[in-house]
């Protein structure tokens, strides 16, 4: 379906009543690229959280949370799962670990901090103890577990202490997770201990732990081996990560910590003293490197201009590249103008350079700050005020002085390109009464996690999210003014004109910046009245008649190619129909995940929600609310894929968010209240996944009632001695495993172990798993081993029956246990039942 064919002929349907549209609603479109739903999650389990969940790099294993209720959770707290695809179904379990003992309190929880690429492994902070030497009576603590099975490994533990009741907080892991950074207030270094920080419980050391050698170095120090800023020192965070009263927040959610340790955890990235530690001294960070392959620590802004000072804004992934931010006047900055500028420091040559320079070198670039850098830092996108670069983009606008107009500049070239005009809503900084925070776009606020922008891993295409209407496609709508005063607490605007205010869109009150508020529209109620929708009741400022009140541009999606210039809107409405907020569904963040992001590694396809339809089969489209508070549109999930514009949601259920994908963009991740195939049975939200090549066969239809000689029971089984033959495993790939004898099935059942032979083609892991319909019918992992194979040939594993499945064969006298044994993409699954032997 090409992009305008699709608009022209949402046209038409428009046209009708409501009541027409629904009677002849199109039948829903097939997904593109040969797509297919599958539901997720298991029909035992509670909500999900709306939009959440997290693929793996080839979309074959999911993780997602849910208030603990099925699958093996070990509390009912809120629980981390894990489902996994089968040639059956997806396979649920709980990755949140069983601590040795139950954690008693509303607060006492085990939280998952952060998952690698291919969620074979998860950090969790956690007050429980899993290795005797952590006896530090409750405190917070880092914790690795592995899907490959064994005890949680810590992570929060240094040469010295971890008897302190002091948390920890996680600063970043580097995607292979062998290197965790992390600050604590207690000292876990022989160097640490010898110089103790100033201040209170705030201060915190910085610490990397290397898992594999098993070693911890304390990070935040100089040359010389002394505490950066001693001998008043507050310690230091990692980027600009700073710190968080609560521990169960990773520390990039105040800041950024983004790629602020290189890839072979060579090189770190810290700012010291902490801007918000409130632990002693002068607040104004600068910025350091510390590199462990040659034991150096260097200043990367200017640290003798004491009270200005710097942030960290990110890096490249390798560490070769570190971009900050400082209004210090750097490398030719004027000196007078007191602007902030960005700056770039190449670590490989040690030389610094300034980013906003512009193309003569000698501009001031008023930066307002940075959004987005790719992972391999070639590619910097930030927003300034200043005119730094003469060419006009795609749409024929050049830079205008004082607005915030975003650039792009290469590294690589040393060129800046201006790409387009932002406006204030697309930036934090819009001043007092100005922006509404609920309704900023934030392209340069902290933490950069939340950012609405992604780069491609090498810069090549950039998304983000924009309410500036760059292409003139989503124009901001129509302006009146008030003819009657607005007190304070008002709900109802008395205007000259309703015309061309749409119920759910936002309209600014009053001229910005001070005492205008913005506010969401609940009704129009006729052609002179507003009827507002918010939690104060109504605006917030007393508002004379004379006012005006506008109509805010929609938030859309843009992609821009740094290549040929091309910018284009990919979520902008059908013409002449009114445009509706567009978003990415997924976490964006200023770079490349390359999990959990909303777009295809080379930028060809992206996902995004929106409240409004973009094709006909959306038939929910932007409902009208019914009252006074229900302002939302329906939201669907999109896609968007050389220049066209797919619906991935059904367009029919409610609720339907999400739009996480995986580098291929092959599989997209959403949540909906719909039931969108027939394994969906239980009436909650669920998470599916539209997958390339996808679908999963339902089971087949219960048998019909049974009738006359047909209900009579079974006949009683054989006795041990006539049992049934062999049980073979079945499944796709090059893999072998033997059949399980009678005899080793009813041995099995009593209790002993069962050993499995595989016969692999190459060296690799093998994994067994063992599940069991534990409860409401549905399958649980009670077991799981693997073991390495050298070469080629057969590996023994063996498996057994926990206490839990035994309990159940006792209890029912028969356990329905399934065994999955597997080998890189091969697996082979076996479905046996086992009954006891009363």
């Amino acid at each position: 379906m090409k992009a305008l064919p699709a608009r022209l002929a949402l046209l038409a349907v428009l046209a009708v009543s409501a009541v027409a549209c629904l009677a002849a609603a199109p039948a829903m479109a097939a997904l593109p690229d040969g797509r297919a739903y599958e539901v997720v999650t298991p029909p035992d389990k509670n909500s999900v959280q709306p939009g959440g969940g997290l693929p793996s790099l080839d979309g074959s294993v999911i993780d997602w949370e849910a208030i603990g209720a099925c699958c093996g959770a070990p509390t009912s707290a809120v629980t981390l799962f894990q489902s996994e695809r089968q040639s059956t179904g997806w396979l649920t379990s709980a990755l949140t670990p069983t601590p040795p003992e139950p954690l008693v309190g509303i607060l006492q929880e085990q939280a998952p901090m952060d998952m690698n690429d291919d969620l074979s492994q998860s950090i969790f902070i956690t007050p429980a103890s899993y290795d005797p030497d952590d006896n530090d009576d409750g405190a917070l603590d880092l914790y690795r577990t592995s899907t490959s099975g064994g005890p949680p490994v810590w992570l929060s533990q240094g040469s010295v202490g971890g008897t302190a009741e002091r948390a920890s907080t996680l600063g970043l892991a580097t995607r292979d997770f062998n290197f965790i950074a992390f600050t604590s207030n207690e000292a876990l270094t022989p160097d640490a201990a010898s110089q103790p920080l100033s201040g209170d419980d705030r201060s915190q050391y910085l610490y990397l732990r290397n898992v594999q050698a098993g070693t911890t170095t304390l990070i935040n120090v100089n040359t010389d081996g002394t505490l950066v800023g001693a001998p008043n020192s507050a310690g230091a965070v990692l980027g600009n990560a700073q710190f968080v009263d609560n521990q169960y927040i990773p520390a990039n959610f105040t800041g950024t910590s983004r790629n602020a340790v290189s890839n072979d955890g060579s090189k770190v990235f810290f700012e010291t003293p902490p801007e918000n530690s409130f632990a002693c001294c002068n607040h104004k960070p600068h910025l350091y490197m510390r590199d462990l392959s040659t034991d150096t620590t260097t200043a990367l802004d200017d640290p003798s201009q004491v009270d200005v000072p710097a942030q960290y804004e990110g890096a490249s992934d390798d560490g070769s590249l570190v971009f900050f931010t400082t209004t210090q006047a750097l490398d030719g900055a004027d000196p007078t103008a007191g602007d902030n500028e960005l700056y770039g420091f190449n670590t490989n040559t040690m030389t610094r350079f300034r980013v906003s320079s512009g193309e003569t070198g000698d501009v001031t670039g008023n930066v307002v700050g940075e959004t987005a850098i790719s992972n391999d830092g070639s590619h910097v996108f930030f927003v300034a005020k200043g005119i730094l670069a003469p060419n006009a983009n795609s749409q024929g606008d050049t830079a205008t002085a004082g607005e915030p107009n975003m650039y792009d500049y290469n590294t690589q070239t040393g060129t800046t390109t201006f790409v387009g005009t932002l406006v204030p809503e697309d930036v934090f900084n819009c001043g007092f009464g100005g922006c509404n925070e609920n309704f900023e776009v934030g392209l340069v606020d902290q933490p950069d996690v939340n950012r609405p922008a992604v780069p491609t891993p090498d810069g090549s295409v950039f998304v983000f999210n924009s309410t500036a209407n760059l292409t003139d496609e989503a124009p901001a709508g129509p302006t009146t003014t008030l003819t009657a005063d607005a007190p304070s607490g008002e709900t109802t605007l008395t205007v000259d004109s309703t015309e061309g205010f749409v119920p759910g869109r936002v309209v600014r009150i009053g001229n910005p910046p001070f005492f205008s508020e913005t506010a969401r529209i609940a009704r129009v109620v006729d052609d002179t009245h507003l009827r507002l929708a918010g939690s104060f009741g109504g605006v917030i400022f007393a508002h004379d008649a004379g006012e005006p009140v506008f109509q805010i541009a929609t938030a859309q999606i843009y992609r821009y190619e740094t290549g040929s210039g091309a910018l284009e809107c990919i979520s902008c409405p059908p013409p002449g129909f009114p445009a509706s907020n567009a978003a990415f569904g997924a976490t964006a963040g200023g770079a490349y995940g390359p999990t959990g992001v909303p777009m295809s590694a080379d930028g060809s396809r992206i996902f995004f929600n929106s409240q409004g339809p973009l094709v006909p089969e959306d038939v929910n489209g932007e409902t009208p609310p019914a009252g006074p508070f229900q302002v939302n549109g329906t939201v669907d999930v999109y896609a968007w894929e050389n220049g066209e514009v797919f619906l991935i949601s059904d367009g029919r259920s409610p609720g339907s968010r999400g739009a996480t994908t995986t580098p291929s963009g092959n599989d997209v991740l959403f949540s909906t209240n719909g039931r969108l195939v027939p394994q969906d049975q239980d009436g909650y939200t669920d998470m599916y996944t539209a997958r390339v090549g996808g679908g999963i066969d339902p089971p087949p239809e219960p048998p019909p009632p049974c009738s006359g000689e047909d209900c009579k029971p079974p006949p009683t089984p054989p006795p041990p001695d006539d049992l049934p033959g062999s049980v073979t495993f079945h499944g796709p790939g090059n893999l072998a495993v033997a059949a399980i004898s009678a005899v080793e099935v009813e041995r099995f059942a009593r209790g002993a172990k069962l050993a499995l032979r595989a016969d692999v083609p190459e060296p690799g892991k093998v994994r067994a798993k063992v599940l069991a319909k534990l409860r409401h019918g549905r399958y649980s992992k009670v077991y799981e081993t693997s073991r390495e194979a050298t070469g080629a040939g057969e590996v023994a594993l063996t498996v057994r029956l926990t206490k839990a499945a035994r309990k159940k064969l006792a209890r029912t006298g028969r356990l329905a246990v399934r065994i999955n044994v597997s080998f890189g993409d091969a697996f082979r699954v076996a479905d046996l039942v086992l009954r006891s032997q009363r």
